[in-house]
């Protein structure tokens, strides 16, 4: 996976190995080219991790509750 490094989820792709932040599309091409197996290898164990996360809605659940939570902050400031 690919994301432009000033994209706000950028620095999470990276931080969670799964993908490359680049400055442009022309950035793409060399880390292609350099990949490894071992690094797709290595990349795999999170990206495994992430998209079971995914398919069972743990990230929109996690914005849902927070958003549900800051809904209701502002009735309890009263």
């Amino acid at each position: 996976m690919f994301i432009w490094k000033h994209a706000a989820p950028a620095k999470w792709v990276t931080e969670n190995h799964l993908g490359f932040a680049v400055e442009n599309l022309s950035d793409i091409w060399s880390i292609i080219e350099n990949f490894t197996e071992e690094q797709y290898q290595a990349m795999q164990p999170d990206l495994t991790r992430v998209s079971h996360l995914i398919r069972n809605g743990v990230f929109a659940k996690h914005a849902a509750m927070n958003a549900l939570l800051a809904v209701n902050e502002t009735y309890t400031k009263f």
